[in-house]
């Protein structure tokens, strides 16, 4: 019974034991941020990692408008954890798509995507690439044969010298093993390449194995080549452990060693299974070779208890990161098979190796076949891991800008700080807010490359849910009166629309390409349609839809393409960027209408619409603002402060920013031209009750009837992280 509990408790802790992982680089930050807006062009993109990266072939920067490259070089590395994208000379004005790649120490490809605007007012820009997709069956598959091969070489040469001539193993496995490892170890070098630590180890190590798989075959005809046979075995066990990260700064002394030893235990319960198999098929399988080998595997599971613990502390960075991460979850799987594993062998030690005669003999060796089985599956599932981020890789969230406050438990990586009144206070980095009925609504802003999500407060009950998941963080979410509406994160983009609770989800737009736009009950957006671009205005109340425009995306030698869709009271609006040299065009449609009205806006290939109530707002370059109501036959060029950055036209009313170095502050410009303060500066610091070095800045506006919801952030100066931001939803007076 002692020895049960021992095997139970050996087992409860080698479930939360990661194996030997390969820790991967994190993009700490970048250099100009993803999504800004920047006054001059940048000569160069800085990306700053955790960890040493070298640069890959198939980084690419483009302009959105056109897919023209402005890549002025080739990406190279700077102290080991900078990689550096050089941009050809002054970039014109419009929106740019940076798409980068490089290489973890690891051998683990990375990328991502960095979008940023030169002079394009306050719309973020969207991405025009999409993220590579790192995953790599082929890899996976080698990394499999090369752990697999590992595993049996080094298992098989441990099994030799624990039991002697009794325990020598057949040499059609051992051979079958160092062509595995060897195998995979090529075929990695390829995948990874001999300039990571990863690589050069995958290289020695298929080295190693092949020459252990010529002295197999003259083992066969010389035994005394036994003893290199056994050597080569012995000389792949640590190179795992040293490809990875054991042996990183500031790792501990112990990882090395502890890797090792966890490796070799499971190495010779790995290769001992698969030689007792053998060995139970002809006399030399005794029950004295059957009860050493009994020994020889309690002690593998002891050793693999405690290497495992000591491992679980430093991979797992808290215990929810066992489901909350893909490293977590293959873990589980990983745990369910090492339970069925100790399962097979207690039965094997306490219910059928006692026993005589051919029928035990036979269920002893099922067994053992039983366990090679799952042990491949085993290996399956460490071949998945070592792809997957451990928890200790994973970038905490950020920490408020408020010190001392404690904030309640993330809901969908929402962390509500406090809520005073219709005001709410979060931790991080928010999206666009909205109001919704007796809620107040608002989009996660998520970490590079990951999804968003939309999040909602309940304001007199003061509960936080989730609503949905899978949200695309550069188009904004919108809300009706019964509905939330928000762009998927896949490739390509979809629109879909789920009731406030989250259910009821329906698929507006299959292939989005602008951002959309809503107003009261109404949603509009511009979808692709082969080569066909359509805009579509869809009542969520009624579920009736009008097709406002269906026009080719190129026509007579022009192409064009749609970067906005606006509503107003009357009717929808969206632009049609010009390709080429043509003059851009900016379309508008009255509801009611037949046909959709044309105005031309020349040398501008991306003018910037803005919502407006009863028409069309528009900056054409270096000529300034344009409104174009319904009832009018053309634009006309209107007066707009310059300090000031226009978000929105409502009933005569402009919504704008100021801004300064550190600070914005919303105000509203009246017909008469009058300036007036709605959100400043102080009044947001006011509220979080933080200092006045600390940066206030502005991250989005809507209208809960007269009464407008912003979102704001404010940080700490200098910042280019969401580390010490605080967001803000400040839901403001009624306008009179």
């Amino acid at each position: 019974m002692r020895l049960r509990l021992m095997l139970a408790a050996a087992a409860l802790i080698v479930l939360a034991a990661p194996p030997a992982a390969l820790a991967h680089a994190n993009l700490i930050r970048s250099d100009p941020p993803s999504g800004v807006v920047l006054d001059s062009a940048p000569s160069e993109v800085d990306l700053y990692f955790d960890d040493s990266v070298r640069a890959q072939p198939g980084t690419k920067a483009i302009r959105n408008r056109g897919g023209v490259s402005v890549l002025g070089g080739s990406p190279h590395v700077v102290g080991s954890r900078e990689l550096v994208i050089p941009l050809r000379g002054t970039l014109p004005r419009g929106d740019y798509t940076v798409l980068w790649r490089a290489l973890s120490d690891d051998g683990h490809s990375l990328g991502g995507i960095v979008t940023f605007g030169v002079q394009t007012g306050s719309r973020r820009p969207t991405a025009a690439l999409s993220a590579p997709d790192e995953r790599k069956p082929l890899e996976v598959v080698a990394r499999w044969f090369f752990f697999a091969g590992i595993l049996g070489a080094s298992g098989s040469a441990l099994f030799r010298l624990a039991l002697g001539p009794r325990g020598r193993p057949p040499w059609g496995f051992v051979l079958a093993a160092f062509i595995a490892a060897a195998a995979g170890g090529l075929v990695l070098v390829q995948q990874v390449t001999l300039s990571t630590r990863f690589g050069l180890v995958a290289a020695i190590a298929a080295g190693i194995a092949a020459l252990g798989a010529v002295l197999c075959g003259a083992a066969r005809v010389d035994p005394r080549a036994d003893v290199l046979v056994w050597a080569c075995g012995l000389a792949l066990l640590p190179l795992p452990s040293i490809g990875g990260h054991a042996l990183d700064a500031g790792r501990s002394r112990l990882d090395l060693p502890v890797d090792i030893a966890h490796l070799a235990a499971a190495s010779v319960w790995f290769g001992g299974l698969v030689s007792l198999a053998y060995l139970l098929r002809s006399a030399r399988g005794d029950p004295v070779t059957v009860r050493r080998f009994s020994a020889l595997a309690l002690a593998s599971v002891l050793v693999l208890a405690a290497t495992g613990l000591v491992r679980a502390l430093g991979e797992l960075g808290s215990f929810a990161h066992l489901w909350t991460t893909n490293y977590g979850r293959w873990l589980i799987a990983k745990t369910a098979i090492l339970c069925a594993l100790v399962a097979i062998g207690w039965v094997n030690r306490y219910r059928i190796r006692g026993r005589d005669g051919v029928v035990a003999r036979r269920a002893l060796r099922r067994n053992v076949i039983g366990e090679i089985v799952l042990f491949g599956g085993l290996i399956a599932a460490v071949a998945l891991l070592t792809q997957a981020k451990p928890g200790r890789d994973v970038i905490p969230a950020a920490r408020a800008a408020v010190i001392g406050r404690q904030a309640a438990e993330p809901v969908g990586g929402a962390v509500v700080l406090a809520q005073n009144g219709d005001d709410i206070q979060l931790g991080g980095r928010v999206g666009n807010g909205f109001a919704l009925g007796g809620a107040v609504l608002w989009q996660t802003a998520p970490t590079e490359g990951e999804a968003g999500a939309v999040a909602r407060r309940d304001l007199a009950a003061h509960r936080t849910a989730l609503v949905v998941r899978g949200v695309a963080p550069q188009y904004a979410v919108a809300a009706t009166t019964n509905w939330v509406v928000y762009a998927t994160a896949t490739v390509p983009p979809r629109l879909v629309a789920v009731r406030p609770d989250g259910s009821g989800r329906v698929v507006l737009a299959r292939r989005l390409v602008a951002p959309f736009a809503s107003r009261g009950d109404r949603v509009a957006w511009a979808e692709a349609r082969g080569n066909r671009d359509r805009v579509v205005v869809r009542n969520m109340r009624t579920g009736k839809e009008l097709v406002a425009a269906d026009v080719p995306a190129c026509s007579g030698g022009r192409c064009y393409r749609i970067d906005t869709v606006t509503l107003a009271d009357g009717g929808v609006a969206f632009d049609r960027g010009a390709i080429g040299s043509q003059p851009s065009l900016i379309v508008r449609r009255a509801f009611g209408a037949s046909r959709f009205d044309v105005a031309e806006v020349s040398r501008d290939p991306q003018p910037d619409l803005v919502p407006a109530s009863n028409g069309v707002a528009y900056f054409a370059l270096g000529r300034g603002w344009y409104v174009w109501r319904f009832g009018e036959r053309r634009p006309r060029r209107v007066g707009v402060p310059a300090a000031v950055q226009p978000l929105r036209l409502e009933h005569g009313v402009w919504f704008a920013i100021r801004r300064t170095a550190c600070s914005d502050t919303l105000v509203a410009i009246g017909p008469d031209g009058r300036v007036r303060t709605l959100v400043s500066p102080a009044d947001v610091r006011a509220r979080v009750g933080v200092d006045p070095t600390l940066c206030v800045s502005f991250a989005g506006l809507s209208l809960a009837g007269a009464r407008p919801l912003s979102t704001w952030f404010v940080s700490p100066p200098d910042s280019h992280s969401d580390e010490g931001v605080t967001s803000l939803l400040l839901l403001g007076r009624a306008l009179g």
